[in-house]
């Protein structure tokens, strides 16, 4: 039962967090972006927490599955394939936004913040087929 509260709880804060990022974003362009330190820095926090989150959520649900969790973001996304299928696969590309972006590769960055943006619909669609995956015990 423990997993599947942590599932619960990364679901409430990826929610919480993509509403934050959006909301960042209502406001920001590249521009605005590349010149406000502060607000950069917050987006990419934000972007870091939403991708990590879909991560750990990810991790929980395979030990919930019993299956062995890979050692790489990408791996452990990838590794829900078998039960996400093409959302799973979508997920896994994400984490090289959040490599990028993490690690100040400048000119990258406002691509992926974009990036993430545009994925939010499929973020928020995989977090809940896990999610619903994790309670309903299916395979």
């Amino acid at each position: 039962m423990a997993l599947q509260n942590k599932i619960k709880e990364l679901e409430i804060f990826i929610i919480s967090e993509i509403d934050i990022f959006t909301k960042m974003l209502q406001e920001a362009d590249k521009e605005t972006y590349t010149k406000d330190p502060i607000l950069k820095r917050a987006i990419d926090k934000s972007l870091n927490d939403i991708i990590l989150a879909t991560v750990d959520l990810t991790a929980n649900f395979l030990r919930i599955k019993k299956r062995v969790v890979p050692g790489t973001y990408k791996e452990i996304m990838l590794s829900a394939y078998e039960f996400a299928g093409d959302l799973a696969t979508k997920m896994a590309l994400l984490t090289r936004c959040r490599n990028e972006t993490i690690h100040g590769y400048l000119k990258l960055n406002w691509e992926n913040v974009k990036t993430v943006k545009n994925s939010k619909d499929d973020i928020l669609a995989y977090v809940n087929m896990v999610k619903e995956l994790a309670r309903d015990g299916k395979k």
